[in-house]
């Protein structure tokens, strides 16, 4: 019998000026966030597309289990979040959600439980997120060919 999908309310983001209090809420540095908000800046991860998928399929039990442990890392651009740190965690969510099988807020009814996330900070430049990124995902090396890519 397959799994009976969970239809989730639609996000709604503020226009004009964005304030991530108004669809996060923060647990001291922490930020829980829907994570159908985030999104990814094109060509900024440098994983390569098979390598994301082999890792989404380690991760994804582990996440449907245990949630997001680690928090993703983001930034804020205008009114949008963007992914810095953490595309591997968000692919397993986001594929766990399209399924039906990522779990409910308690706290908000109709929506997907938030994931943990952390802030960049401010000031930094493209080079310096690659360079975040590369120390960051010290528990999956990225290749010769990946590093290649800058």
């Amino acid at each position: 019998m397959p799994a009976k999908t969970r239809k989730f309310k639609k996000p709604v983001l503020p226009t004009g000026t964005c304030r991530l209090k108004q669809f996060a809420t923060s647990v001291t540095d922490l930020l829980m966030l829907d994570p159908r908000i985030i999104q990814r800046e094109s060509g900024f991860n440098k994983r390569l597309p098979l390598e994301l998928a082999a890792n989404v399929r380690k991760l994804k039990p582990d996440v449907l289990a245990h949630g997001v442990k680690e928090p993703l890392t983001i930034r804020k651009e205008g009114d949008q979040i963007f992914l810095v740190n953490g595309d591997s965690r968000l692919t397993s969510v986001e594929e766990l959600i399209a399924e039906g099988l990522w779990p409910e807020d308690p706290k908000n009814p109709g929506f997907p439980m938030l994931v943990p996330c952390k802030s960049e900070g401010t000031g930094l430049t493209s080079v310096d997120r690659f360079f975040l990124q590369l120390s960051l995902n010290n528990s999956k090396d990225f290749g010769p060919f990946e590093k290649g890519l800058v």
